[in-house]
């Protein structure tokens, strides 16, 4: 049974909403979206990313500086990851890649992020295009050779890229793994989050018997504004468990609305909250691990991670959703 900490041991924070892309399988920012927040462009003051730094720097989780906008949109990105690297504590984004360019390549680097993670979703143009709507796939491939080479010997950051699977894609995702093997740590393939629905191209069938959801003991998204989302899938914040502005991100933890969530999670009791109901996010947890000539490969029924096996030195636990090493010896000699 889970068990949740006094604070969150991840903490993903809005730090800006808007995004610069109009990605086909965002809840968000998609030309399809009915989200509250599909034409808003906000940011979370830096005096307020500084209060909740403030309140965790002495357990450290894991900081994502972003939830569904792309964080290097936002005119503070240097200075909201140089106030985390401050604080002692680790980072890790994600980006769509189409902004970076050689000053934010050298940044990654200097300032120490330890995780950077590249939506690509296609290994041809014209299905990129399709996905992101922009003819952009040659400059954010590149960048991410780019960043590699210029990294060269260091662990950190780790870098990988992401592949959603969805119909217009998948018959790129073995293409995608080989090429991008050869180069980056990790490649990220995952199903289609369905918004509060089932997902889509899972790796393998749901577990039949149904176990609390590890998001809700672990994970806390903050929006832009301070409110506190019962988790990442809750986009737009309709299952609100407090502010932390308001109160402290331990009272808000450790609080009514989020143990009343856990008490129904541990009674079997999800069909009472709406957003659990029919979510097949709780299966993303269990993973299997499958060591080949390649990889070390952490799979579960939604996401898998084809971790490069001689560039496993800056795998760190809290980078890839928890999980742990390998628990087989790799002889790397």
């Amino acid at each position: 049974m889970f068990k949740n900490d006094r604070f969150p041991k991840r903490i993903l924070v809005e730090a800006n909403t808007q995004c610069n892309l109009k990605c086909k399988m965002c809840w968000v920012h998609s030309i399809n979206s009915d989200s509250s927040k599909k034409f808003t462009k906000r940011k979370m003051p830096l005096e307020n990313f500084e209060k909740i730094l403030e309140e965790v720097k002495d357990v450290k989780p894991l900081m994502h500086p972003e939830l569904y906008g792309e964080i290097l949109v936002n005119s503070d990105f240097k200075e909201i990851v140089k106030r985390i690297k401050n604080k002692g504590m680790a980072v890790a984004i994600n980006t769509n890649g189409t902004l970076v360019n050689e000053d934010f390549n050298r940044f990654f680097i200097d300032a120490g992020i330890d995780s950077i993670n590249f939506s690509l979703n296609a290994i041809t143009k014209e299905t990129y295009k399709k996905i992101h709507g922009v003819d952009k796939l040659d400059d954010v491939k590149q960048s991410v050779l780019n960043l590699v080479k210029m990294r060269g010997n260091n662990l950190s950051p780790r870098i990988g890229v992401s592949f959603v699977r969805q119909d217009e894609n998948v018959h790129e995702e073995t293409e995608f793994i080989d090429f991008w093997s050869k180069y980056v740590d990790v490649i990220r393939v995952s199903a289609m989050m369905g918004s509060g629905e089932h997902d889509d191209h899972m790796f393998k069938p749901v577990p039949k018997k149904r176990i609390p959801c590890k998001m809700i003991y672990e994970t806390m998204p903050i929006f832009f504004n301070g409110d506190v989302s019962l988790c990442c899938r809750d986009h737009d914040g309709r299952h609100k468990m407090g502010n932390i502005f308001e109160k402290s991100i331990e009272e808000v933890w450790n609080g009514p609305a989020f143990n009343k969530v856990r008490k129904l999670h541990e009674e079997g009791r999800w069909d009472e909250i709406s957003l659990c109901a029919k979510c097949d996010g709780w299966a993303g947890s269990g993973y299997t691990e499958e060591v080949t000539d390649k990889f070390v490969i952490k799979k579960s029924a939604q996401c898998a991670y084809y971790n490069v096996i001689d560039r496993l030195e800056g795998w760190e636990e809290y980078f890839l959703g928890g999980h742990k090493k390998p628990s087989i010896v790799i002889n790397q000699s």
